[in-house]
């Protein structure tokens, strides 16, 4: 290997371990849950994990962001539906949504972790806006097509997915209601109000 190559392998760096990711982020998930959001630290999560806080800096630059990747994994990202019926299509997403919000390392994170983010708008948008961002646009084609289909008439889609993911974020996470039967109830509720106009 030349000099040239050798300086270049040194700038790039190793691969990252998938193993080592993994185990830092179910520490972060273990740490989550027995200490809580406020007390989680780089340390206590290096401890479990069996690496050192330099390693966990290398791939999550602050608490926000390890947080948000332990209890949204890029593996656990799902797709918005596409059944060809507008109540089925939103059923599957408010019973996807409910379940992803009623996992308890969720619940341990998303108040303190939006509270951090709350005040410091570049951390939140290089957290979570992206993020959102894609959920929103998903979210509108899933409405868009229900509107080309004539199920309903064309609306505006940003408010249906405050309602949708406010109300879910409401009755799970601050309120800690993992009632069965509110996917149900919510569905319904926004299927009848994107066919009021009609």
């Amino acid at each position: 290997m030349s000099t040239a190559d050798k300086g270049a392998e040194r700038q790039l760096g190793r691969p990252r371990d998938p193993a080592i990711d993994e185990a830092i982020l179910q520490a972060t998930r273990d740490v989550l849950l027995e200490a809580g959001y406020p007390r989680l630290s780089f340390e206590l999560v290096a401890q479990r994990a069996g690496v050192t806080r330099p390693t966990i800096y290398r791939r999550w630059p602050s608490k926000m962001h390890l947080v948000h990747g332990a209890v949204y994994p890029e593996r656990d990202k799902v797709a918005v539906p596409d059944t060809g019926s507008l109540a089925s299509d939103l059923r599957l997403l408010v019973e996807e949504g409910f379940r992803s919000y009623a996992r308890p390392e969720v619940r341990a994170a998303l108040p303190g972790l939006m509270a951090d983010l709350h005040d410091d708008p570049a951390l939140r948008h290089d957290v979570i806006d992206g993020l959102d961002r894609q959920a929103r646009e998903q979210f509108a084609l899933l409405v868009e097509r229900a509107v080309t289909r004539g199920e309903i008439p064309p609306v505006d889609a940003e408010p249906v997915f405050d309602v949708l993911y406010g109300s879910l974020f409401g009755r799970v996470v601050a309120r800690g209601d993992l009632s069965p039967e509110f996917p149900a109830v919510l569905a319904d509720l926004l299927l009848r109000g994107l066919h009021a106009e009609r």
